[in-house]
Order: structure tokens, then sequence, then C-alpha cells
């Protein structure tokens, strides 16, 4: 190729052969390709050398610096890479993203319509000789990844489409956002392959745009941006971890996740906050640190907003948001009472409670729906001349149905005085009656445990109360009451607590010796002893013993001559409930 040869173009006004042979004067040679350009109406000059193509002067270029403008040529040979075309002084660098030198439009002889913007300094054909092809389907299902490395690059793939106008595509980056046309980021491929990769300039956590477009055999794009738009922010910091999961049991939480797999991934650390979320590894207390998938947190407290943050650092301890669960432990019961009660806390970890009723009321559970069991004791027996009064009756029901602002009546049985049963105590519709007291014939009262006989004799024992469930001892020909017969143990179970002892009789001798019956075992006696006041002279005597806990039935009390002597009171009763326990 020679160094410089002329060319005509087709430009706002028309030659004669005068301008060409002005041309002709300035330069060395009249190439003889400037023949193909007559015949345009509107030319002018072009010189070609071997990287650039000059406008003549001639063609009026906008004043505003944002135009663009356009001027159709025949080309006199191909665009090739580097390539300039200088209009009016400036320079424009020939925009491979839309160059379609692999086209037919920039074949020598081809007419094509050149865009040049004067903000960028780049020029791209829009158009190619002939006439307009169709254009070509879009591509589809672009997608991004990132693959493990240690320097930031994204690989974008996509689906060309099955079209006979399908002539390429070009793939623009952009970072931020996605590009709005070709020339709009940075091309980082041209052709007709399905995928690319873009790592010059990319950088760490910054999102990078990648749009495709389908052009045609003149060079024409595809605008359509569906499917054809991708994006992926390359990091060094690990994903989150995944699939987190937190299972709450009373006082404790069981957390199970999965850990990431980039090459960067170093730990994970589990923090635990009160009442909001944790924002660093620091930020509360550290429960887990480690490479495993599980914690469980024992120790939660009641009613307190507990916040979980899992966090994947890398090994120089940069880390991604974490993610966050939250839970609050319902361990024991929410509700109200309007008379006096006990909450006991068994076990938190188990969530195992139990509720003491110690005097009527209404209970109005503000919990969730729940089973609960009950334990019921009536009142015991007062206990009278001589023999033992009868502890309250007994019962356990399990698996009772409780719900929400459900109001349950409750009635605590009160002991038995002045020779009296004991009362009735009541939960719902379940309810146990008092213990018996004696009829005044030293014969032992009937309950829960019965009450022990009472005796007249000399050197002899009065006869002892019953305990858990078992009748009372009898004296000489004296029986002591029957028992329920079976245990007293709260609810039912063996090693707890003993309720409803049977009270003590009470004996009498004129000269010698006389006992009092013991009462009926229980952890506590609430029961009264029996009692005897004034001037008995030279008798000796032994007052009857109270039975021992809740129910519990009244000691024996005895009167010789002037002497006087009050009917010992049983214990009131009680009822208990408990989360239901198999």
């Amino acid at each position: 190729m020679e160094t410089s040869k002329y060319m005509k173009l087709n430009i706002m006004g028309e030659s004669d052969d005068a301008d060409i042979t002005k041309v002709a004067e300035n330069f060395s040679k009249l190439d003889e390709a400037a023949e193909l350009w007559s015949n345009f109406g509107n030319t002018g000059t072009v010189l070609e050398t071997e990287s650039d193509f000059q406008i003549a002067n001639e063609f009026p270029v906008p004043d505003d610096e944002n135009a663009i403008f356009a001027i159709t040529v025949k080309m006199p040979r191909a665009f090739a890479e580097g390539d300039t075309i200088t209009v009016a002084g400036i320079a424009y660098n020939l925009y491979q993203g839309t160059d379609p030198a692999l086209s037919e439009a920039w074949k020598a002889g081809e007419v094509v319509t050149i865009n040049f913007d004067k903000t960028s300094r780049r020029c791209w054909a829009s158009a190619g000789g002939g006439a307009p092809r169709p254009l070509p389907a879009q591509v589809s299902n672009m997608a991004a990844s990132v693959p493990e490395s240690d320097t930031p690059s994204i690989i974008f793939t996509w689906t060309n489409p099955v079209d006979e106008n399908f002539a390429g595509m070009i793939l623009a980056v952009k970072e931020g956002s996605a590009p709005n046309g070709v020339t709009d980021g940075v091309q980082v491929y041209k052709g007709t392959g399905t995928t690319a990769t873009y790592s010059d300039g990319v950088q760490w956590d910054h999102t990078y745009f990648g749009r495709g477009f389908a052009y045609n055999s003149q060079n024409k794009y595809q605008m359509d941006a569906t499917g054809a738009i991708a994006s992926a922010t390359p990091s060094n910091i690990p994903d989150q971890v995944s699939n987190v999961e937190l299972v709450g049991n009373k006082g404790s939480a069981t957390l199970t996740w999965t850990n990431p797999t980039n090459l960067s991934y170093s730990v994970t650390k589990v923090i635990q906050k009160i009442d909001s979320d944790p924002e660093s590894p620091t930020d509360g207390t550290e429960v887990y640190s480690g490479t495993g998938t599980t914690v469980t947190v024992n120790n939660l407290q009641d009613s307190i907003n507990y916040h979980f943050g899992i966090f994947a650092l890398s090994e120089d301890g940069q880390y991604k948001p974490p993610v966050t669960k939250t839970y609050t432990p319902q361990i024991w019961p929410k509700y109200d009472y309007t008379g006096n009660h006990a909450l006991l806390k068994d076990n938190a970890e188990q969530g195992w409670w139990r509720i003491k009723f110690l005097s009527s009321g209404v209970l109005t559970w503000l919990d969730e729906d729940a089973q609960i069991d009950a334990f019921l004791v009536g009142g015991g027996g007062s206990g009278g001349s001589f023999a033992g009064g009868g502890g309250g009756y007994t019962d356990t029901k399990k698996g009772i149905n409780i719900t929400r602002n459900e109001r349950a009546e409750i009635t605590i049985g009160a002991g038995g005085n002045s020779n009296n049963s004991g009362g009735k105590t009541s939960f719902k519709e379940y309810s146990v009656n008092g213990g018996g007291s004696p009829d005044g014939s030293y014969h032992g009262a009937n309950g829960g445990s019965g009450g022990g006989s009472g005796l007249n004799k000399n050197n002899s024992r009065a006869g002892d109360g019953g305990s858990d469930g078992a009748s009372g001892g009898s004296a000489g020909s004296y029986s002591g009451g029957s028992g329920q017969g079976r245990t007293t143990r709260e609810f039912g179970e063996s090693g707890s607590d003993l309720y409803s002892g049977g009270g003590g009789g009470a004996a009498l001798a004129s000269d010698g010796y006389a006992y009092g019956g013991s009462g009926g075992s229980g952890p506590v006696q609430l029961a009264q002893s029996g009692s005897l006041t004034g001037n008995v002279g030279s008798y000796d005597y032994g007052l009857g013993g109270g039975g021992g806990g809740y129910g519990g039935g009244g000691g024996g009390s005895i009167a010789i001559g002037s002497a006087s002597y009050r009917y010992a009171s049983g214990a009131q009763g009680i009822v208990i409930i408990r989360n239901a326990r198999a």
C-alpha cells in the first residue's frame, strides 16, 4: 500500500473536476479508487494512510461539543484495529465494540454510515450497504460467576440465538450499572462464542454488570435487554453461612448452619446478644468458634430476647453481615391468680415447673394452650375426744387441657375444727373430699390416711395416725380410721412429698403411763396436735400428734375432771399443677 491515497466522500454539496484538480495539487498521487466515489451527489475527499482516514474539511461539522453526527462513505478498504478517522482536524478512534470488521459492511466498496461522537472522540458504523437486514434475536441466559482465585475476575456465559440473522455478539461490561449500549462500558468480547472472562481492572467488592448485544451482518445491534444482563461482585470475603436453623427447647437453643466453601473462609463465630442483633464478632458473648456446623447454648433465662449472629470470617478477620436468629425462651408459665400461690422452677433445661395454690381464687392462664397435671388434697379432719382426725383425700389428674386466657376456679378445702370434717378441694371440674372427724367412740376417723384410735388404759399407747394412704393405728379394742388405700404422695409418684397424714390418737391412764399416737408422716406439720388444759390430778396422759403435710388430720385430745380440751384442727388442703409429664 502506498503511503497516502485519496478517496471521495458523499458529503454536503456537489464536486467537480476542479475539486479533484485542487486536491491533486496538494497530494502526490490520486488513488485510482477515487473513481469509485464518482456519481455521488455531495462528495468530498478522503485521505487514506496506513492507519488513518482523513475526511476533507469541507464537511460542515456541528459546533455543539456534545454533538453526534453521521457521514456516509464508500469504503476504500476494511477498517482495522487502531484506525482513526479525522474530521475537521479531530481524530476519532474507531470503536471496536461496534466495528463490524468481521461483517460484509466493512469490505472495500461497501457504503457505510459512520457515527461520530464529539464528546468521547469515538466513531462507529451504524449502517452498511445494501438493503437493511433484520435484527437477530438477542442472546439469552446471561450469567455471571466469580471463580475462586487470588485475583478478582468474572466469568460471563450466555446462549446464542439460533437465527440466520445472527452474526455475533458483543459483551459490554460496566461497573455499578448495566451498559445502555455497546459504547457504554468496556468491550470484553466480540464473536460467536458463549463465554468470556473479564479481569482487567476488576477490583474486589465492586459490582460489574455485563450486557450482551447480538448483531447482524450489517452490524445492527439488538437492544432488547431481556435475558442479556448479569452482574457479579468479586470478593475475597467469605460468603455468609447458609441453611441456618434455630431449635429452642426451654432454656436451651440449638443452632445449625452450613459453612461457605470459599477459599477465603477460615472460621465461624456465633455471637449471643440480648435485645439486638450482634453487629460484629466482638459485639456480644461468643458462644462458638470453629469450623463445625452446630452449637447448643444452655442456661438461657425465661422471657429474655436472645439474638444470635453467625459470622463467617476470613483468615485476616474480614466478614460479611452475619446471619441472625432470635429466641425468647418460654420456660415458666404465664398466668394470673387472685389467691395465694407459689411458682416452683424445678428444672430450667427441661422446663419443669409447678404452681402451688395455697388459697382459693381464680386462675387465668395467659400462656399458650398446654397440657398440665393436677394434684388435689382435701382439708384434714379435726381431731376428736381421744381419736385422731383423718387426712384429706388426694387425687392426681394427668393430661388436663388448659387454653390461653381460660379462667379456672380453684377451691382449697379448709382444715376441720370443732370436731368437723375437712373441706372439699377442687380444680376446674375435678375435686376431692376432706378427711373425716372422729365420732366420739375412740375410733380413728377415715380419710386419705386414717386417724389413730384413742385409748384409756394404763401403760399403753394410743394408735398412730396413718401415712401414705394407710389406715390409722388401732389401740386396745378401738380401731384406727381407714385410709384411701393408695399413695398420698405428690402426683402419686414414688419419692415425692407426702401429704394427708392421719392424726394420732390420745391416751389416758389413772395409775401408770400413757402415750399418745404419732401423727402420719409429712414434710411439714400443719395440723394441730391434741390438747388438754386444767388440773388432771394423778392422771397420766399422752396427746395425739397432728398429721403431717397439707391435708393432715388433727390429733386426738383428752379431758379429765375439771380439765378441758379443744378439738385439734386439721390442716388445709392444696392444689398443685405442673406441666404434663409422662
